[in-house]
Parts: C-alpha cells; sequence; structure tokens
C-alpha cells in the first residue's frame, strides 16, 4: 500500500523555501530604502544567506509547528482522499496553518516588549513585521493547501483513479417539511449509506 506523504516533511521544506525567499524580499526592500541598489542585493550569496538563517530556518521550525497542528484534523481523513474531503477538511485546516505565524508573530511582540522593558519597543516589532507574518500566514495556508491536493493525488493512484465511494455526504438533507436527514459517509462499496433522521 502507497504510504501517505508525510505532512511534517512537506510544510518544513515550503517553510524553509518561502522563509528563504521571503526575507530575502525584505533585506532587498529595505536595502532599496537606504540606496543601496535594491534588486541587484539578489545577486549577492550574502544576501541569500541571511536569508536562510533568519527566514529558512524559523520557517522551517514553523512549518513543522503547523504540520502538528493540521495532522490532528487529519488523522481521521481516509486513505482514498477524494474533492468531497478537501472541502471538508479544508477550513480547519487552513485556520491551523495560519494561526501559527501570527501567534508566534504575537509570542514575539510580547518577548521584545519584555526585553527591552518597554511596551513600545514591542509595538514597533509588532507593526514593522505584521506585513511579513501575513504573507507568511499566507505562504502556510498555501503549502496546506498543496498538501491536501498531494492526498487528492495520492488517493487516486491508490484507488485506480477510480472512487471506492459512490457517494459521499458531509451536508444534511432537508426536505420542504422542514425535515432533516443525514447520509452517513462509508469507505468502500461494501458498506451500504446509513441515512437517519437529524434532531432538530
Amino acid at each position: 500500500m502507497l504510504e501517505r506523504p508525510n505532512i511534517h516533511t512537506h510544510m518544513a521544506k515550503w517553510g524553509l523555501l518561502s522563509g528563504t525567499v521571503l526575507a530575502v524580499l525584505l533585506m532587498t526592500f529595505l536595502s532599496s530604502l537606504d540606496g543601496f541598489g535594491g534588486l541587484i542585493a539578489l545577486i549577492f550569496p550574502p544576501v541569500w544567506i541571511l536569508g536562510l538563517f533568519f527566514g529558512g530556518i524559523p520557517g522551517t521550525i514553523l512549518g513543522a509547528i503547523e504540520a502538528s497542528f493540521i495532522k490532528q484534523y487529519l488523522d481521521d481523513a481516509p486513505l482514498d482522499f477524494n474533492k468531497d474531503d478537501m472541502r471538508h477538511y479544508r477550513s480547519s485546516v487552513y485556520r491551523a496553518a495560519g494561526f501559527v505565524p501570527i501567534a508566534m508573530h504575537i509570542f514575539l511582540s510580547l518577548f521584545v516588549a519584555m526585553l527591552a522593558g518597554f511596551l513600545g519597543s514591542g509595538l514597533v516589532y509588532f507593526f514593522v513585521f505584521g506585513v511579513p507574518t501575513l504573507i507568511a500566514s499566507a505562504a502556510s495556508i498555501y503549502a496546506a493547501h498543496r498538501y491536501m491536493f498531494r492526498l487528492r493525488l495520492h488517493g487516486m493512484r491508490l484507488i485506480g483513479g477510480q472512487s471506492h465511494r459512490k457517494e459521499h455526504y458531509y451536508d444534511t438533507t432537508r426536505l420542504e417539511d422542514g425535515t432533516a436527514y443525514e447520509t452517513a459517509r462509508y469507505d468502500t462499496d461494501d458498506k451500504r449509506n446509513s441515512t437517519h433522521l437529524v434532531q432538530g
């Protein structure tokens, strides 16, 4: 049986790549404000080394942390992960992926304020690095999206391109008289749908 793609490896790699690129672009932007040359800084290897140190390594760590949260939501996901599964899990997965960078940013802002003994220092850090944090959060959400897409491809390879599930419902069916029925999901063809009345 094909093994499911490793979530920690996936998110760590995306964190390494996106963190490095984001740090390099930020340093390039700041250097352009000082008249250092702007985009020409991209050709200097030390800039990329600094980007790896200040962006890539933290991004890798954040990616691993995000993976731990995301894994909790996807542990019960079926092996033949399909489009319906992706729609069902994506809101929880996106929230987990986007929350970690923002939470870490708030923590570091408070840490800087405590270290400097002045709340203003924390506020300066919070606002200066606020936009890069939002970009990092968006990159994390995209990385999580790509992982779920990999799960879909894995599910297609696992079942030879055809789903073993004839139906797959997560929502309730509500009749005109207000009665709601919910169809239970199943994993293989030898299990039948189970439809039951939803209270309320």
